[in-house]
């Protein structure tokens, strides 16, 4: 692959050069992917991708143009870049469009044996997690599914700057949906593996679903409650914008020009890290080409940065933090995060369950797309969970409302776990976080 680039590059090079194009960057996207799901013991859903994407961006005349395509072939370039120089006439930004060009090196990322799985092992492997399912308790019934996926991709970036960047990467994951009754109740719970994952095991959501059967209902009130990873993964998934630089040139974040200053509870240390030991979608470089490196975003409650791309740390006035995004489909830019997480803490959930004391379990959260506003903060999620009493989890309980601000959350952070856990996305982007314990939040219940 990497000679084809390269002949891309060369060409793409040669062209602008003709065209008197002043610079350029040409990113290229190669993907492929295969996944299935199980169904009543058989599977109802199979898929197979080969995608391709190639982008162009060039500045003349201090303007800049992007245009794409889908054909990595050397005759789409002329026409391509033709597209892009007439785009860079509708250019109507104050700003001069940026370039990377300093010389620096680049750190490798994790060299891991790939996966290499078809889609005959994929669907092998959602077949056989159906069936660990039905076989683990009699209470699981029919409508519950698995699935399987393998992703792979490959990732190049070249500038007129002298840049020729090239990585790939690949994973798997296998994630349940089990569904329970016990004749009176139905409930469901996910479990989901990623990796390598011939022998994952995903029959823990069997036990989930069987703990949540028969829930209560809860009495409105003011309560201590302890976010389980995957609700509070959705709770810093929704609000991550609040730390992008673009956000900050908007003055849509309440974090502009607070680097340096207590935002958080103590016990809130937030890292990027686009190196994370073991993950298998590292990132050397970013979208801009610039290179990535790990930074803690919140240390001890205090901020220490936001994320920034070459373009929007221009207009903050800060330096690029290696968070730049560019897609090879449409050339749009923004800024993203790699593996963003709470740092854990050494205290068991046991532990935390004693610190809290009397209080609430969230295990479950959903409707963020129309219950949370990333702009103010503020979310009303309806949630299911368990009753902390004592230190002890209680009954299931269900169909309440939990009410707050995500810049009061983190600063009421009592405490966090131990038991760090990442959503799984097939790609560098993710969000992670152990339990977390925050106090006074508004409950509304029966």
């Amino acid at each position: 692959m990497m000679n084809k680039y390269h002949e891309l590059m060369i060409n793409t090079s040669n062209i602008c050069k003709k065209n008197n194009v002043d610079d350029w960057e040409l990113i290229i996207s190669d993907s492929v992917s295969v996944s299935a799901n199980s169904f009543k013991h058989e599977i109802i859903k199979e898929a197979s991708s080969f995608s391709s994407a190639l982008s162009i961006r060039v500045i003349k005349n201090g303007k800049e143009g992007c245009a794409s395509t889908q054909l990595l072939e050397s005759s789409e370039l002329e026409s391509l870049i033709e597209r892009a120089i007439d785009n860079a006439t509708l250019y109507d930004k104050t700003e001069k469009p940026i370039i990377f060009d300093e010389k620096v090196s680049y750190k490798e990322i994790e060299k891991l044996t790939e996966l290499n799985y078809n889609l005959s092992d994929i669907k092998k492997l959602a077949l056989k997690a159906l069936e660990t399912l039905y076989q683990k308790d009699n209470r699981v019934i029919d409508g519950s599914t698995c699935s399987a996926a393998y992703g792979k991709s490959i990732r190049y970036f070249a500038s007129s700057k002298g840049l020729e960047l090239i990585q790939s990467s690949d994973d798997a994951y296998l994630m349940a949906n089990c569904k329970v009754s016990d004749n009176s109740d139905i409930q469901n719970a996910y479990s989901v593996k990623e990796g390598l994952i011939n022998n994952a095991d995903i029959t823990d959501s069997v036990d989930k679903a069987i703990k949540q059967l028969n829930p209560k209902k809860i009495e409105s009130g003011s309560y201590n409650i302890i976010f389980s990873p995957d609700a509070m993964n959705q709770i810093l998934d929704t609000f991550f914008s609040v730390f992008t630089g673009k956000s900050s040139a908007y003055s849509l974040t309440r974090y502009k020009d607070k680097e340096g200053e207590r935002i958080a509870s103590e016990k809130i240390t937030i890292i990027d890290d686009p190196f994370y030991a073991g993950y298998r979608m590292q990132a050397s470089f970013d979208g801009d080409g610039h290179p990535c490196y790990t930074k803690n975003v919140i240390e001890n409650g205090v901020l220490k940065t936001l994320l920034y791309n070459l373009e929007y740390g221009s207009k903050c006035g800060k330096a690029s933090t290696g968070n730049g995004y560019r897609s090879a489909i449409s050339g749009a830019s923004g800024i993203a995060s790699y593996s963003f997480y709470i740092k854990p803490s050494e205290l068991s959930l046991e532990e935390l369950f004693k610190i809290c004391n009397n209080g609430i379990y969230v295990t479950q959260m959903k409707g963020f797309h129309a219950g949370a506003n990333a702009i103010t903060g503020d979310f009303s999620i309806e949630s299911a969970g368990f009753r902390i009493r004592d230190s002890k989890v209680c009954e299931p309980i269900n169909e309440f409302t939990v009410s707050g601000n995500f810049y009061k959350l983190l600063e009421n952070v009592v405490e966090v776990a131990n038991d760090l856990e990442f959503d799984v996305t097939l790609s560098s982007e993710r969000f992670g976080t152990p339990s977390v314990l925050v106090k006074d939040l508004a409950v509304s219940g029966k």
